[in-house]
């Protein structure tokens, strides 16, 4: 039996586990398999997300979000070990899946993946792209959330390159948006520079000019998404500095003066059927471009099914965003009217915008609602559609689900004026219909369209309350467009209280200006889709899909 040594003592096991490491380490480059145990913090959720290990170029002592608060000379240490496991980050950031409220922030998300501008960190405080492999980082002053009543949000940035200033950048509906738009130079000022430097920021090479996935962006698989504006392009697609052979001898006399009039006016779109494509909507100049011309896009877009929205933005000065932050964190702050504060803030700076251009997003229908429906009307029940979208969108899905055939009158419940005129103009209204109701042949059916501001008319007087019930009860489908949240709730309310016997109403929603509607009927079902879940606490029922 051979005598055994002096027992170790704690610290010096510990400099023995240091020194195996290491050795590990070591080995590991050539090609030893054993990786050792990972000493570094365990990351949240959302910065683990990000993968273990990933090697961002020597970007770590810049972007605060890999640092964990730890110092220089660790987050230095943390950096060199992770690169044993490192992988490419490009890689990483094209197969992650985002996730977001509203489907339409996924496949824009998506959609600007796609042209090479990747999501990579959104925080509280920042949020960071990658943009022809490089992370730039802009710091969030403030959001300014989407309310039904505003129709609209925006957010303020600053990026870290920047001292002072800042920059607001809104979406919203056309109705919301269109009005706060006063100039139109950041487009012709951004195509012009594109057509001048062909190295510039938007040219083929610049960031726009980097490498683009020829498969469908991740979010946008179900429908497509345009876009009107300013050409996103990338390389090896279709650039507006490019004309066709034909229109090269006219454009070249005009190139020295005015180099923008041989950029006709693109659009693109994104389906799972085809790759990047583009199209000439109008062989006209972009200095033609003017609000009538950016309806007529919209109104296009409708008429496809796609819901549409427009983008603008604000430069703001440094004594605009020091205003904007004081107000907007004392409105964070405030116990009270918490949110009416916010929306003040935001009507405030919102204005004078610049416009970028328009989105349309094509939302899929589920499988079987047209079945379901047909089996509700069979069943007698009435059939009313509310949307805050446009007509023009509303009809689409309506013509979708089966509601609206070919045989079937479309009736707008329009109102020119308000106030004491309304009422007389509601009487003619409804004298119309009944005429038009009896020269309908027996295969026709009517659809009744009313938009919000309408309907606030027809619901403020009653006499025209009754005048819209009689067209409504006697209407195969009613179609409301552009309403609120309350205005939904409003007309379940006016059914509920005027007809006589008083029916039984069922409100079917998915999203947050839902909610008063499944409140104030009889019964109340929440589809739990993405954007759906919350509002689900508002219903009596709860189903995943409509069928």
């Amino acid at each position: 039996m051979e005598a055994s040594g002096p027992a170790e003592t704690p610290q010096q096991q510990q400099q023995q586990q240091q020194q195996q490491q290491q050795q590990q380490l070591t080995r590991g480059g050539s090609g030893d398999s054993t990786v050792p145990p990972d000493p570094r913090p365990k990351l949240n959720k959302r910065r683990k997300s990000l993968g273990r290990g990933v090697s961002f170029k020597d970007t770590t002592e810049e972007y605060n979000f890999l640092k964990d608060g730890l110092s220089k000379e660790e987050t230095a240490s943390r950096h060199s070990r992770s690169r044993v496991a490192s992988f490419d980050c490009t890689r990483l950031l094209r197969s992650l899946k985002y996730q977001a409220s509203s489907p339409d922030e996924v496949c824009l998300v998506s959609a600007a993946s796609h042209m090479g501008y990747s999501l990579a960190f959104r925080g509280p405080a920042s949020v960071v792209l990658q943009i022809n492999d490089e992370l730039r980082s802009w710091q969030i002053i403030g959001v300014n959330e989407f309310s039904s009543k505003r129709a609209r949000m925006s957010i303020v940035l600053r990026p870290t390159t920047w001292t002072h200033g800042a920059v607001m950048y809104a979406k919203g509906a056309d109705t919301a948006m269109l009005p706060l738009l006063t100039s139109f130079e950041g487009l012709i000022e951004e195509r012009t520079s594109l057509m001048r430097n062909e190295g510039g920021p938007l040219s083929e090479g610049g960031p726009s000019g980097v490498r683009r996935d020829t498969e469908t962006p991740p979010g946008c698989t179900d429908g497509c998404m345009r876009h009107s504006g300013v050409p996103l392009h990338a390389s090896g697609a279709p650039s507006p500095t490019k004309t066709s052979s034909s229109n090269s001898s006219n454009s070249s006399s005009k190139s020295s003066n005015s180099p923008v009039n041989s950029s006709p006016t693109e659009k693109y779109y994104y389906n799972k059927n085809s790759k990047h494509h583009h199209e000439n909507i109008h062989n006209t100049s972009t200095l033609d471009i003017d609000p009538a011309l950016v309806e007529e896009h919209l109104k296009i877009f409708s008429l496809q099914g796609l819901r549409t929205m427009v983008l603008a933005c604000k430069y703001m000065s440094q004594e605009e965003t020091e205003a904007y932050q004081r107000l907007y964190n004392d409105a964070c702050s405030s116990v009270y009217s918490r949110e009416e504060r916010l929306e003040q803030v935001a009507e405030q700076f919102e204005r004078e915008l610049t416009y970028l251009g328009i989105t349309g997003v094509r939302d899929k229908l589920q499988a079987y609602v047209p079945e379901t429906l047909e089996l509700m009307m069979e069943a007698g029940i009435r059939v009313w559609i509310a949307t805050g979208d446009d007509v023009e969108y509303a009809l689409h899905v309506c013509h979708s689900c089966r509601l609206l055939t070919s045989q079937t009158k479309v009736f707008h419940a329009a109102l020119a004026t308000r106030g004491k005129r309304a009422k007389r103009e509601g009487m003619l209204l409804y004298d119309m219909f009944k005429e038009a109701r009896i020269l309908k042949r027996a295969d026709e059916h009517i659809c009744l369209v009313v938009t919000g501001p309408n309907l606030t008319a027809f619901l403020n007087h009653p006499d025209l309350q009754t005048c819209f019930l009689n067209m409504a009860c006697c209407c195969d489908v009613v179609v409301a467009a552009r309403v609120t949240a309350t205005q939904k709730a409003d007309m379940v309310r006016l059914v509920k209280k005027r007809l006589t016997p008083q029916p039984i109403t069922l409100a079917i929603g998915d999203g947050g200006n839902d909610a008063p509607m499944l409140q104030e009927a009889s019964v109340g079902v929440a589809v739990r889709t993405e954007r759906g879940t919350s509002v689900a606490g508002f219903a009596d029922f709860a189903i995943s899909e409509f069928r």
